[in-house]
């Protein structure tokens, strides 16, 4: 990888969750909203939060994202990173992390990376990068968090901030 001292291009509008979840898209069938939170942040005064319910009454996984999309081409490479801050039951098989996906022109997800991270954790560097394969039209960036329903009842929280898309070279997370 070869980088610069120029900060990178973000496609990403509010990164930092400092106009709330402006420009961020909730998601999900059976899905849990995530909400703007000033209680814990990486940077700045605010940070994405999402709280885990306990869903065995509604027989279904927890889920919940937030997300944007914007155009994308066949062949280009995408570095995405975010921080994330979880307070996960470490006996829960629950995970916060970050997905990318890249979608045709009809919507259909045609590839995906994604790292994430489960437990309790402070604030930890989650990165992907993968080059979009023929026929991309669109790239999805999520934040998430997912729980089987069976591991609901134990709760948890997760913070997210930071989010960046770039075309530019990211470094990894051991980068010295």
């Amino acid at each position: 990888i070869e980088l610069s001292d120029t900060p990178p291009s973000d496609l990403i509008l509010n990164p930092g969750f400092e106009n709330g979840l402006s420009a961020w898209i909730q998601d999900g069938l059976n899905f849990r909203n995530m909400e703007s939170s000033s209680e814990n942040q990486h940077s700045g005064s605010y940070s994405a939060k999402a709280i885990i319910e306990d869903t065995t009454s509604d027989g279904v996984d927890y889920w919940s994202r937030i997300f944007q999309e914007f155009d994308f081409s066949a062949g280009q490479q995408l570095y995405s990173t975010l921080w994330v801050k979880t307070d996960i039951d470490p006996i829960s098989t629950a995970t916060a992390g970050l997905l990318v996906e890249f979608l045709d022109s009809s919507g259909v997800v045609i590839g995906e990376i994604q790292d994430d991270i489960g437990g309790q954790s402070g604030w930890t560097y989650l990165y992907v990068t993968g080059t979009s394969p023929t026929d991309t039209a669109k790239a999805r960036v999520s934040c998430f968090v997912s729980c089987p329903e069976a591991d609901t009842p134990l709760g948890g929280i997760a913070y997210f901030d930071d989010v960046v898309a770039s075309l530019d070279a990211l470094p990894p997370p051991d980068f010295p």
